[in-house]
């Protein structure tokens, strides 16, 4: 008797209309600079293509913490240098 089963497996695709396709950049080229000796800091430099197609520069560490750092932000800290 399904129907008195309320934890059955059926699944219900009437959410499938609310799925939103989202088009993510691919990677062409990406590399790091590590920032210490222990490699425990590093900036990463990507170009994504797709569109539209850009320079992705970001500050990261080993546990997988990363900030994107937008063309502002790298020209301010490039100024500084």
């Amino acid at each position: 008797m399904r129907g008195d089963n309320n934890n059955n497996n059926d699944t219900d695709d009437t959410d499938n209309d609310n799925v939103h396709t989202e088009h993510r950049a691919e990677h062409l080229l990406s590399r790091r600079y590590y920032l210490t000796n222990t490699s425990y800091k590093f900036l990463e430099i990507r170009i994504n293509v797709g569109p539209p197609s850009y320079v992705e520069i970001a500050l990261g560490d080993h546990r997988g913490h990363e900030l994107s750092l937008s063309i502002e932000m790298w020209k301010s800290l490039y100024q500084q240098r």
